[in-house]
């Protein structure tokens, strides 16, 4: 028979292999559940799991980049080229639901060329290569704490905005995204995802680099709730998803500004 602390973790591996499985789309999610006996349908993406999706976003991140840092013959552009093969992969794992997201938070919903978005995205990714590019010059373990830092922070950050805005409407709860409200059981659990990768980043190069991070990235998302604010939109999935790229600016402009 057996006891309750396995049906505990069968719970949360089901809990979390669902947020990997809405929030990034890949089969893994599948295989994982059968090779660990379970079967049945999974239960919906629960919120508390999104900083969790960063830690395999963020670790996959972290392989890529170092895998061309080292493959590539060293010279200026090296770690661009590693920044931009990393950023490549995050998408291609995540399906571009932030940069398709972010965009439309941008979107002016006029006639004509969709500048706004088209120019948002573009920012989005020469912010990215251009930060990580400082990051991976001082050295590369300031660049690999960031990477998975990043994608975990930024992840919680707007579980925090989800909690002052209301849900524009109740069809924006039948999208891919967390189906329980944000109480506070749940923002510790999400809280709790970040505790290791915030702990590394302070270990490789210091409390500075590590709470600067946090700190502009949670003023990335506080900027994200008042432009949502002033759209009139509330709090939607396009919201969600958007705020956690632009949580991910941040804390690469945090960190370059914390390197000892």
């Amino acid at each position: 028979m057996k006891g309750a602390g396995y049906h505990v973790q069968v719970k949360y591996l089901s809990a979390y292999l669902a947020a990997v499985h809405q929030f990034t789309g890949l089969p893994i999610a599948s295989g994982l559940r059968h090779a660990a006996g379970l079967y049945g349908e999974l239960p919906a993406a629960r919120a508390e799991h999104y900083p969790g999706v960063g830690w395999l976003v963020g670790l996959a991140a972290c392989v890529v980049f170092a895998v061309f840092g080292v493959a590539l013959q060293a010279s200026a552009v090296t770690s661009l080229v590693a920044a931009l093969a990393c950023l490549a992969a995050t998408m291609a794992i995540t399906h571009t639901l932030h940069e398709q997201a972010w965009a439309t938070l941008f979107d002016e919903r006029k006639p004509g060329l969709p500048t706004r978005p088209v120019l948002a995205l573009v920012l989005g990714v020469l912010a990215r290569v251009g930060l990580l590019g400082v990051l991976a010059a001082h050295s590369p373990a300031a660049v690999l704490a960031a990477l998975f830092a990043a994608h975990v922070v930024s992840r919680f950050w707007p579980l925090i905005m989800s909690r002052t805005l209301a849900w524009r409407s109740a069809e924006d709860r039948d999208l891919p995204g967390p189906s329980n409200a944000i109480d506070n059981r749940a923002l510790g659990i999400a809280a709790a995802w970040g505790v290791v990768p915030i702990g590394l980043a302070i270990w490789a190069q210091g409390l500075a680099f590590a709470v600067a991070g946090v700190l502009i990235s949670g003023l990335a998302m506080l900027g994200v709730r008042e432009w949502v604010t002033r759209k009139g939109l509330g709090f939607t999935q396009t919201s969600l998803l958007g705020g956690q790229l632009a949580c991910e600016i941040g804390f690469y402009v945090g960190a370059a500004i914390g390197l000892r």
